[in-house]
């Protein structure tokens, strides 16, 4: 997998999940964690057309900023730095993608 190779040649954390075991926020914030102690990641995305809107838009702000927003409580929320996160996504078409999604991704690719 491509997005493996990228993580060990640059020595980063690897994480993998798919877009339909992302049902929740917390799910995908539980995944970044990780690259919180780390500095540095590579999150691979399959089948990235099946993320919910709430996960999308959380995704799409953490790959803006690097930051997780975390609410302590209803009046209260922590921001956790994640470091550089570079996500790699795989869908069976780029137009199942939504805008939001599309527009994170600088670099397209298509398998044979």
């Amino acid at each position: 997998m491509l997005a493996r190779i990228v993580a060990d040649e640059l020595g980063a954390t690897f994480v993998a999940t798919s877009g339909p075991a992302l049902g929740r926020t917390g799910d995908l914030a539980a995944l970044l964690c990780d690259f919180a102690h780390d500095g540095f990641g590579v999150l691979f995305i399959d089948e990235a057309h099946r993320l919910r809107g709430d996960v999308e838009a959380l995704l799409t702000s953490v790959l803006e900023d690097g930051t997780l927003p975390v609410m302590i409580s209803e009046d209260r929320s922590v921001t956790l730095p994640l470091g550089q996160i570079v996500c790699v996504g795989a869908a069976s078409s780029a137009a199942s993608l939504s805008n939001r999604l599309l527009s994170c991704f600088s670099f397209r690719a298509r398998s044979a």
